[in-house]
């Protein structure tokens, strides 16, 4: 009886006098106040939201950069990769591909949501030597069997190194930390580069990497490794042709990591080798930055 009622009631116009008319076949009625608009139709939207077909595949790295006032995600790294990427238009927001995380502690976000894992030809090779960060990651590899899970640290030389694990997971490397040079910056959380554990770790260069997984193209290439970035690129040799873009964080303050990538090294380095440095991204603590590059080619 109340659908009955409820049917009837939506073709009913009201008079002024109160009494109940019927409104006329094909008139639109709405039932909110004031008569408000119904909402747009799906077809509506989809003009609206309706791309421009030249910037189907344009990386746009004049992104205004997000207030350090924003919430931040546990590594800061992944947040300048969504700002300095946010404008390649394509509908999982990258197109399909290869990507390389180097230094992948806290990367599933990014790779779910701004790479689309999971939706189309999207592959991730992730590597990460740290066992505990490893270990957080494994569910990850299960999900999505186009994420490639690589526990090993990525260096100059096939072999094994040292591994220093640090207070703060975000903060281990090949390199020897400088905790006492950190405890001065008040914006690092102290006691972060205490080195509890030193352990050893297998390496492999970029190069061999490359060339036994026959990967001809590489869309980011993404390093993080906490001062060993350089070394990183360098261990891809004559073999980083095949990478379009990079990502890599440098130290821009007092040096905190010995023998820790700096700007101008990076700079040099992948300009001699036809690289353009397209953004720079400043960590809010101030002691580094992340910085993007791209192949000349791809203008």
């Amino acid at each position: 009886m109340r659908r009955a009622t409820a049917r009837r009631a939506r073709g009913t116009r009201v008079s002024r006098s109160g009494a109940g008319t019927r409104a006329p076949r094909g008139a639109r009625t709405s039932s909110r106040r004031g008569g408000a608009k119904r909402p747009p139709g799906r077809a509506a939207r989809a003009r609206r939201g309706r791309r421009d077909p030249h910037r189907e595949h344009t990386l746009s790295l004049a992104q205004p950069a997000h207030s350090q006032e924003a919430p931040m995600p546990a590594h800061s790294l992944y947040r300048a990769l969504e700002d300095a990427l946010r404008g390649v238009r394509y509908r999982r927001r990258f197109p399909p591909g290869v990507y390389i995380d180097i230094g992948a502690r806290a990367g599933y976000p990014f790779w779910r949501k701004e790479l689309g894992l999971g939706r189309g030809n999207v592959v991730v090779h992730a590597f990460e030597p740290n066992p505990a960060s490893m270990a957080e990651l494994l569910p990850y590899a299960e999900r999505f069997p186009k994420l490639h899970l690589h526990p090993q640290a990525v260096s100059l030389e096939n072999g094994k190194r040292r591994f220093h694990v640090t207070r703060n997971p975000d903060c281990a490397t090949l390199l020897e930390p400088i905790a006492e040079v950190a405890e001065q910056n008040a914006l690092i959380p102290p006691h972060s580069l205490d080195v509890v554990e030193t352990i050893e770790v297998e390496t492999v260069t970029l190069q061999s990497f490359l060339q036994r997984e026959r990967i001809e193209s590489v869309e980011l290439l993404k390093v993080d490794t906490e001062g060993h970035d350089l070394d990183v690129v360098r261990s891809a040799s004559d073999d980083i042709r095949r990478i379009k873009r990079i990502k890599m964080e440098v130290q821009s303050g007092p040096e905190y990591y010995v023998g820790g990538t700096r700007e101008e090294q990076a700079v040099a380095y992948l300009n001699e080798r036809g690289f353009r440095l397209v953004k720079k991204w400043d960590h809010p603590h101030g002691w580094a930055h992340d910085l993007t590059f791209e192949r000349n080619s791809l203008r």
